[in-house]
């Protein structure tokens, strides 16, 4: 059981990585630095590898081949 079967589709799964990592990104990375108080190093990094992780994914998603 295929879960891609049209180029549509595997375009759509790669915009949702992608759009996923920027919101996970905004989230984790870039709202604490609004509230200096609530930064913390631990959800920088985690919000920084979730993010490139799920970028990475979106990257992959879009550059396969749908058979």
């Amino acid at each position: 059981m295929r879960i891609i079967n049209t180029d549509k589709q595997k375009d759509n799964l790669a915009k949702v990585f992608w759009d996923m990592g920027k919101v996970i990104f905004t989230v984790l990375v870039i709202s604490p630095l609004a509230r200096p108080s609530a930064i913390s190093i631990e959800t920088i990094v985690s919000g920084l590898i979730v993010g490139v992780f799920s970028w990475i994914l979106g990257y992959f998603v879009d550059g396969m081949e749908v058979q």
